[in-house]
């Protein structure tokens, strides 16, 4: 398996961003918005945080420190690092697109403002969990 290439998760975000935005554009006519969750952003940043201490353990491992790490262990947490990053990255574009909307309605639409802030934390979360995975993916790596 070859590792996630930038343009790989710059794909997923541009995919999630045009869906987000096929969705605002059709709900313009609708008379209210749903509330954004804060649900996502809690998870999205607790995965993050999973995935930085996995990436420290492998790390730890590879480097001789406890057990050795079993190949096929290792090739399923290389599995779960990629499906994460482009996961997080698809999610980065709809938190982008959704951030972009809600600052646009700031002044007609009362909860504008927190769902701005919901979306500027969920993209920090995605882009904190994209980085994590990407960082444990790498920690994977074998020394060429």
């Amino acid at each position: 398996m070859r590792p996630t290439a930038a343009r790989d998760l710059l794909g997923a975000a541009a995919v999630g961003g045009l869906v987000a935005l096929a969705v605002v554009l059709a709900r313009r006519g609708a008379s209210g918005l749903p509330r954004l969750p804060t649900s996502v952003d809690i998870g999205t940043g607790v995965l993050a945080l999973v995935e930085l201490l996995g990436a420290r353990a492998v790390r730890r491992r590879r480097l001789g420190h406890g057990h050795p790490l079993d190949p096929l262990v290792a090739a399923r947490v290389a599995a779960g690092a990629r499906a994460s990053s482009l996961v997080a990255a698809l999610l980065v574009g709809v938190w982008a697109v959704l951030l972009v909307d809600r600052l646009t309605r700031l002044g007609r639409l009362s909860a504008a403002g927190r769902d701005a802030a919901v979306a500027g934390v969920g993209a920090a979360t995605a882009i904190m969990l994209t980085a994590a995975a990407l960082r444990l993916e790498r920690s994977l790596r074998l020394r060429d």
